[in-house]
C-alpha cells in the first residue's frame, strides 16, 4: 500500500460521494448537523468539525465508520481528510477494511491498510496497486476509549465484473434462471436476453455469462 499526501487526480470519479455511510455511534444531538456518518461523503473537505462536514463517534471500545458503495467495485485508492481543529491524533492506528462480507459490522473484511497518522486538516491518499474488490469500506479503530473522526472519505476505482460459474452441462430441462440458487430477478440486470439463456439450456450448453451482483 502506497501512502501519498495531497488530493487525487482531478478528473477521477469519487465513488463514495452521496452513497450510504454508517458509524458505530453518534456523538451529540442526533437531530443536529454535527458528527453524522454521511458528513464524510458530502464532497466537502472542510476540516473544522464545527462547520458540520465531519463525522465523529462517541468515545468507546472499537469504534468504526462504514461506507456502502451500493455495488461491487475494485478499489484502487482512498483519500482521507483528517480533522484540523482538534484531536488529529485520534485517527492513528485505524484500520481500513475492504470487502463484501457482512460479518462483524463489515469489520471482518480483508485488511487493506493501517493509518499511521494524518496531520490535522490534511488529506492522505492510500493507493492499492493491484486493486481490492468490495462494496463495503470500513475504518475500524481497535481499542478502548477511542473515537473515529473523518472530515472526508473519498474512494476511487472501477466496477468489478463478475463471471458467473458455468451451469451443469446437462441442463435436463431445468431453466438456467434457477440454477445455483440465484434469484431470477437478478437476471433482469443482465445484458444477455432471457430467451437466450433458455435456448442454451435447451441445447444442453453450459451457461456462461458476465454480470455484476448487487451488494
Amino acid at each position: 500500500m502506497l501512502q501519498v499526501y495531497g488530493n487525487p487526480t482531478p478528473d477521477a470519479k469519487n465513488l463514495a460521494l452521496y452513497r450510504k455511510a454508517k458509524e458505530s455511534s453518534l456523538i451529540g444531538n442526533p437531530w443536529g448537523a454535527l458528527g453524522h456518518a454521511y458528513n464524510a461523503i458530502d464532497g466537502n473537505t472542510d476540516s473544522n468539525y464545527n462547520h458540520g462536514s465531519c463525522t465523529t463517534t462517541e468515545t468507546e471500545e472499537n469504534p468504526w465508520w462504514r461506507l456502502d458503495l451500493l455495488d461491487k467495485y475494485t478499489v484502487t485508492s482512498i483519500t482521507i481528510t483528517n480533522r484540523g481543529d482538534c484531536c488529529s491524533e485520534r485517527i492513528n492506528g485505524a484500520e481500513i477494511h475492504i470487502g463484501n462480507s457482512l460479518l462483524d459490522n463489515r469489520n471482518g473484511n480483508p485488511l487493506a491498510g493501517v493509518i499511521s497518522g494524518i496531520p490535522g486538516g490534511f488529506s492522505k491518499t492510500f493507493k492499492f496497486e493491484k486493486g481490492i474488490p468490495g462494496c463495503y469500506v470500513n475504518v475500524f479503530l481497535p481499542g478502548y476509549n477511542l473515537s473515529v473522526m473523518l472530515c472526508e472519505f473519498e474512494v476511487f476505482g472501477y466496477p468489478t465484473l463478475h463471471v458467473h460459474p458455468k451451469a451443469p452441462p446437462q441442463c435436463g430441462g431445468t431453466p438456467c434462471l434457477s440454477y445455483d440458487g440465484l434469484k431470477a430477478s437478478w437476471y433482469s440486470k443482465l445484458s444477455v436476453p432471457t430467451q437466450l439463456l433458455h435456448q442454451q439450456c435447451a441445447h444442453k450448453v453450459p451457461c456462461t455469462i458476465s454480470f455484476t451482483l448487487p451488494c
